[in-house]
C-alpha cells in the first residue's frame, strides 16, 4: 500500500495532516545517504499535504542557522553571568550526626533529600564549645560521603569532617512540648556544600577552633557599648547578601568588633553611615550563635524570631556609594596576598551588589527590648 494512503487512513496517529519526507535530514538511518540523493523540492524537513495559500517551505539550512544562533546566545549569556550568586559561606571542623533522609510531600514524584546535623567545634581546643547546624546536603561529593553514615548513632563512630556551608539562616519556632513548652527557640540552618573526612589525631595540632563566615554586605548601626560588668566594645550589624544576584536575600548579623584593625575601619565608616550613605564591605566573621525571642510589637507580635550573632574579625574591602575607599590602589599593590579571596574578586562582587540590589531593605528593623531569653540548643540536635 502506498505510504501516502497509509498516512491518510483514519486512526493512524503518525499523521493525518503532516507527513515526513523520505529525505528528512533528521532521520539518523538516512543521514549517510543524504549527499548521494538529489535535493527535495522545498528543502524542508516536513511538508504539508495540502498547503494553504501563501505557504512557503521552510529551508532546513535556516533552521540550522537559528539553532546555532540560539546556542551562541546561550553561551554568551552563560559566560557573561558567571557571578550569578552572592556567596555566604561558613567553614570549620565538626562531627556529623543524625544523618537521615527527609521525606517530602508532593506525591510519588517527590524525592526525599539527605540531611544531617553538624556539631561544629568553636573555641579553645582543650575545652571547645559546639554550634549545631541542621543542614541539607547539596554538594554531590558531600552526598557520597554523608550517605555512608545513615543510621550511625554511636558517638564514637561519628565522623570528624572539615566542612563548608552555604546560605546560612536562622529558623525560629516555639517549643510545643517538654518543660520549656511555649518558649522561643531557634536552630541554625544551611546547605552542606563540601565535606571531607579528617583524622581525629589532627585535633592535637589545633589550639583554637574557628568557625569562619565570609561574605559581602551592608554595614549598619555602629555603636559603642559599655556593659555594667565587662569592658566596653564596639558593635555593628551587617546585612549580608545571599542567593541569586537578581533576587538576593539578606542575612542580618549582630556583631561585636573583635580586632583593632576591624574596629579602626568601622569607625572610619561611622560618618558615612550617619549621613545615610551606603557602605558595602567584604567581611569575615568568627563563631556563630542564634538568639531566639518572641516579637512583642507590630503585626507579627507573638511570633517567634531570632537574631544571628557573631564577632567581626576582618574587613577586606570597603565601598561607599560605589567608590572604593579601602584598600587604596597603592596599598593594595604593596600588600601581600590575603587569606581571603583576592580583593579584585571582592570588588567585583560588591560592584554587582551595588548594581543589582535595592538599598531600601538593607537595614533591619530595630529589635524591641525584651526580657532575656536563655539560648537553647535545637530541640532535634542530640547533645554532644
Amino acid at each position: 500500500m502506498p505510504a501516502d494512503a497509509v498516512s491518510d487512513m483514519p486512526g493512524n496517529h503518525r499523521s493525518s495532516r503532516l507527513r515526513r519526507s523520505f529525505h528528512c535530514v533528521t532521520e539518523p538511518a538516512r543521514t549517510a545517504s543524504i549527499r548521494e540523493r538529489p535535493p527535495v523540492p522545498g528543502g524542508g524537513c516536513f511538508r504539508l499535504i495540502n498547503p494553504p495559500r501563501g505557504y512557503a517551505p521552510f529551508p532546513a539550512c535556516v533552521g540550522s542557522v537559528c539553532l546555532r544562533f540560539s546556542l551562541w546566545r546561550f553561551t554568551m549569556n552563560t559566560t557573561s553571568n558567571e557571578k550569578s550568586y552572592f556567596d555566604l559561606h561558613t567553614s570549620g571542623i565538626g562531627y556529623l550526626q543524625r544523618v537521615r533522609e527527609v521525606p517530602v510531600r508532593g506525591g510519588r514524584r517527590a524525592q526525599p533529600f539527605l540531611a544531617c546535623t553538624i556539631a561544629a567545634l568553636v573555641g579553645p581546643a582543650r575545652d571547645p564549645s559546639y554550634r549545631y547546624f541542621d543542614v541539607k546536603v547539596s554538594g554531590a561529593e558531600a552526598k557520597k560521603l554523608v550517605q555512608r553514615y545513615i543510621g550511625v548513632d554511636d558517638s564514637k563512630q561519628r565522623p570528624l569532617v572539615r566542612f563548608r556551608l552555604g546560605d546560612l539562616w536562622g529558623d525560629a519556632y516555639i517549643r510545643d512540648k517538654g518543660e520549656q513548652k511555649g518558649q522561643a527557640a531557634a536552630s541554625l540552618k544551611a546547605r552542606l556544600l563540601k565535606a571531607e573526612l579528617i583524622e581525629r589525631a589532627e585535633l592535637a595540632s589545633i589550639e583554637q577552633h574557628e568557625l569562619i563566615t565570609r561574605g559581602i554586605g551592608y554595614l549598619n548601626r555602629p555603636k559603642d557599648v559599655t556593659p555594667k560588668d565587662g569592658d566596653p566594645f564596639l558593635s555593628c550589624s551587617i546585612a549580608a547578601l545571599a542567593g541569586p544576584v537578581d533576587e538576593p536575600e539578606y542575612r542580618y548579623f549582630d556583631t561585636i568588633v573583635a580586632t583593632p584593625e576591624a574596629e579602626h575601619l568601622v569607625r572610619r565608616c561611622v560618618q558615612a553611615i550617619e549621613g545615610d550613605r551606603k557602605v558595602l564591605i567584604a567581611f569575615r566573621l568568627n563563631d556563630m550563635k542564634i538568639d531566639p525571642y518572641i516579637r512583642t510589637k507590630g503585626e507579627h507580635a507573638g511570633e517567634p524570631a531570632a537574631s544571628l550573632e557573631s564577632t567581626l574579625v576582618h574587613i577586606g574591602l570597603i565601598k561607599i556609594d560605589g567608590t572604593q575607599v579601602y584598600p587604596t590602589s597603592q596599598a593594595h599593590a604593596e600588600a601581600a596576598p590575603a587569606e581571603d579571596a583576592p580583593a579584585s574578586e571582592a570588588a567585583n562582587a560588591i560592584d554587582t551588589a551595588a548594581d543589582a540590589v535595592s538599598y531600601q531593605s538593607a537595614e533591619p528593623a530595630e529589635r524591641e527590648p525584651e526580657c532575656a531569653v536563655e539560648e537553647q540548643e535545637p530541640a532535634l540536635a542530640a547533645s554532644f
